[in-house]
């Protein structure tokens, strides 16, 4: 009896072995030299007015609008990873509550970014604290 259940337990362990992880998603596409306009964050739609831009410069530096102030710093791409540097802005007041409370919200998420997904072709922006869909820049 003792011989079965050791052999049920090795044969159950055989098998947990060979079962295959899931294969890890596809890497997104470098953003180098591309350019982004933010759609929803968090799943909610954007304050009225101009929206939040990205743009992935070929010098692995990032720079944008809020829509209030323009900010700019280092970004490293791996992958899917996404990481930003120290996010720089200018300084000028945002009149507007809700464009305040945007920008506000936009840096918060961009500094805490981990993952960068390029999905039906929008950009997801995923960190600890929510998420941005961008849509890429006409030219």
């Amino acid at each position: 009896m003792i011989l079965r259940v050791l052999m049920a337990s090795l044969t159950l362990a055989a098998c947990a072995a060979t079962t295959p992880s899931p294969p890890p998603g596809p890497p997104t596409p470098p953003l180098a030299g591309s350019s982004w306009i933010a759609s929803t964050m968090d799943d909610q739609p954007l304050a009225p007015g101009e929206p939040p831009t990205i743009a992935f410069g070929t010098d692995q530096r990032v720079s944008g609008d809020t829509g209030c102030n323009r900010y700019m710093g280092p970004f490293i791409q791996e992958g899917s990873s996404l990481r930003f540097g120290e996010l720089v802005s200018t300084r000028r007041a945002c009149l507007a509550e809700d464009r305040a409370k945007q920008e506000v919200r936009l840096l918060g998420v961009l500094r805490g970014a981990t993952e960068g997904q390029i999905e039906e072709g929008k950009l997801i922006v995923r960190g600890p604290t929510g998420r941005i869909v961008f849509e890429r820049a006409p030219h």
